[in-house]
């Protein structure tokens, strides 16, 4: 899930706006999106997220509105072959299985707890559709859907708000790392020079490199404005455990 998925996701849920979710459930050979792409389908025509555009998009989009207004939930395949490729011609050739789920909305405390990021989430959708959370230790009962592990993001620290810390901030955003940005500049560290995606941090270095190193993946990269204040921080994220 993306920043705007995961934005309108929650927004949807906080105002009560009926929507489908689809999942790519199952991919045998070449599709035009991975396994586990997901988008929200709301009945007044828009779509959030992708499924991989196209004939597959048109398709899972005509399926969800009809599901929207019946209330079931649907499973289906589609051979994204010629045939299927309408007046468009032949596409990827691959398989897809797709599930779209109106009832999603009724997963309201599962989609916040992913859309928080700040634990590992196991959930899956059951045989009989429903949408839970799962044990990934314990022995698999029934039948599966669609199961998916989500971790956090991994953390990236960057001490300095200068212009280079300005474009990896840019690069680590798009690749989805959950940037921190430390420094005693206000005039850098503010919001009109980096990412909404990124948290930051502005005070006296004493105070910003008194802050807990948080207890997942994490990598820290010393680009401050001199060697002196580099060593400064170096000198105490290294003890960090």
């Amino acid at each position: 899930m993306d920043r705007l998925f995961r934005s309108e996701l929650l927004r949807a849920l906080d105002e009560g706006t009926p929507f489908a979710m689809g999942i790519l459930s199952r991919v045998k050979g070449s599709s035009p999106q991975k396994l586990g792409a997901k988008a929200l389908f709301f009945r007044d025509g828009r779509i959030v997220g992708t499924m991989g555009g196209g004939c597959l998009e048109a398709e899972v989009r005509e399926r969800a509105r009809h599901s929207l207004v019946t209330g079931v939930p649907v499973r289906f395949e589609l051979l994204l072959d010629h045939d299927f490729g309408w007046d468009d011609g032949l596409i990827c050739g691959g398989k897809v299985e797709v599930l779209v789920l109106p009832h999603a909305p009724g997963a309201s405390e599962l989609w916040r707890k992913l859309a928080a990021r700040e634990e590992a989430v196991n959930w899956g959708v059951g045989g009989d559709f429903e949408i839970t959370g799962f044990n990934p230790g314990a022995p698999k009962g029934g039948e599966w859907l669609y199961q998916e592990n989500v971790l956090p993001p991994v953390v990236l620290w960057l001490g300095g708000a200068g212009h280079v810390s300005q474009a990896v901030a840019r690069q680590a955003a798009l690749l989805d790392f959950a940037v921190t940005v430390f420094d005693d500049r206000p005039a850098l560290a503010n919001s009109s020079l980096f990412p909404p995606e990124c948290s930051l941090r502005v005070g006296p270095w004493e105070d910003l490199l008194a802050e807990s190193i948080p207890p997942r993946t994490v990598f820290g990269l010393v680009l401050t404005r001199g060697h002196n204040h580099d060593a400064l921080v170096l000198s105490r994220w290294i003890r960090q455990p």
